[in-house]
């Protein structure tokens, strides 16, 4: 063995100790502390129930939320939300996890909406449909409503067909929704609506366009008369802020195009002419998204709620478009589903041409020639809405004469008489007193 391998002399460099100072080391390597507001090492105790809780019963949800949104205290039985926990030291704060499983009947879209002077607003009608029709038991499609002079011995046939009806339906889960109970529908449509954000905000048109149909298919649905009315508040609301979010995108778009420009900002009445090329073809580019929509139903639910987008393209074409639009509830077989698709092109009608009465008095030829004289209860705020809307600064005898023939008939009379008043303003009322006197008293 070669010695010479282990001699210490040609080492040219020495291992040596260095001093070191734990302590110094310890504080720098401390974590810093922070008072905790659950003791993981105490036991599980139960109290009792006299033990004020800062959160009532009623905000809590019904079943254990998977996601954490709540924080139980088992040690002072009390209920803290996220928000209200205190940032732990060095530590970010988290986001709240929105309970998104326990769906609020009160979760209304807020929209943008003229204020008319003597026109009811639809946020208060709303209002009065949330709080009128409302019922948590299960509901089914009617299929016999629309057979007319239907006897008892023909229901055995009637549920075969509507048996074979079911067999027909698509695989999609769509059939099973009508036979859901009013929370569990609105706990699908608010699934849909959380959806629909989180695709807007990731800029997934085609995904957005594709959950917008779905939102507005549930109303192809005629389920229980006394929840449908709700319904249509709930999925109306939704695809008005898709229609805003749309319009919002394009506005902010063409002000961009024309900051670049070197151009000032679009004006409140800007034309086609005052939007850029670029800001065109976008707005072109949704519409062919539309016509890509194959179901009936959504197709004319979507396209009114993007019909104000129309004036980046061709503002003078927006009247023509609100009559066409008006047609087409006239070829939907329900009555119920096609008096409240009158009821929302009415809605944006009056939100984008209020002094033009043209749409709403074709939804309203329509009711009268479609819809039995005693409508059901679920069709009176439809009812009381587009005539609302066809009365709408109405001055004149003659420019309501059809509805004060129609009121005068006894046969119905009695239906469209009550929504025929509260659609008169007190002027008009003041000016016709003597007519409404006779028209009250005969």
């Amino acid at each position: 063995m070669n010695d010479e391998l282990f001699n210490d002399s040609l080492v040219i460099w020495k291992w040596k100790a260095r001093y070191r100072s734990w302590e110094r080391e310890a504080e720098a390597w401390m974590c810093s502390r922070a008072a905790v507001l659950i003791d993981p090492l105490i036991t599980l105790k139960k109290r009792s129930g006299t033990a004020k809780t800062e959160v009532t019963q009623s905000e809590l949800p019904k079943f254990p939320d998977p996601l954490g949104a709540t924080v139980e205290d088992h040690k002072k039985n009390t209920i803290f939300t996220l928000e209200d926990l205190p940032i732990i030291a060095k530590r970010k704060e988290e986001p709240k996890l929105a309970n998104t499983l326990a769906s609020k009947e009160d979760e209304i879209v807020t929209t943008t909406e003229r204020d008319l002077p003597g026109f009811i607003p639809w946020s208060s009608k709303k209002q009065n449909i949330l709080k009128s029709f409302s019922d948590v038991g299960n509901s089914e499609t009617s299929y016999l409503y629309c057979v007319p002079d239907l006897k008892k011995n023909d229901l055995s046939f009637v549920k075969r067909a509507a048996r074979r009806l079911e067999q027909l339906e698509d695989a999609s889960g769509w059939k099973k929704l009508a036979e859901q109970s009013q929370e569990e529908n609105l706990i699908k449509i608010n699934e849909l609506h959380k959806s629909l954000e989180i695709a807007w905000a990731k800029e997934k048109k085609i995904e957005s366009v594709n959950l917008a149909v779905e939102i507005a298919n549930i109303l192809g649905f005629a389920s229980a008369t006394n929840i449908y009315p709700h319904q249509f508040v709930l999925v109306t609301d939704i695809l008005d802020e898709f229609g805003h979010l749309v319009y919002d995108r394009l506005y902010t778009k063409a002000n961009k195009e024309r900051a670049e420009a070197g151009l000032s900002q679009l004006p409140d009445n800007f034309t086609v002419d005052d939007v850029p090329k670029q800001t065109r073809d976008v707005a072109r580019n949704w519409f062919c998204k539309i016509g890509d929509i194959t179901e009936f139903l959504p197709r004319f639910y979507v396209e009114t709620a993007l019909i104000g987008c129309i004036r980046f393209v061709d503002a003078e074409s927006l009247p023509v478009n609100l009559l066409r639009l008006a047609r087409i509830p006239m070829s939907l077989p329900n009555p119920l589903v096609s008096c409240y698709a009158r009821v929302y092109l009415c809605r944006v009608a009056m939100r984008l041409t209020p002094d033009d009465r043209a749409p709403h008095w074709r939804c309203f030829n329509d009711w009268i020639n479609t819809v039995p004289i005693q409508p059901m209860p679920a069709l009176m705020p439809a009812l009381e809405w587009i005539i609302q809307c066809v009365a709408y600064n109405a001055t004149t005898y003659d420019e309501l004469k059809t509805l004060w023939d129609i009121c005068a008939d006894s046969e119905k009379r009695s239906t469209f008489l009550l929504p025929f008043l509260l659609a008169l303003s007190s002027d008009y009322i003041s000016q016709h007193a003597l007519d409404v006197c006779k028209l009250v008293g005969c």
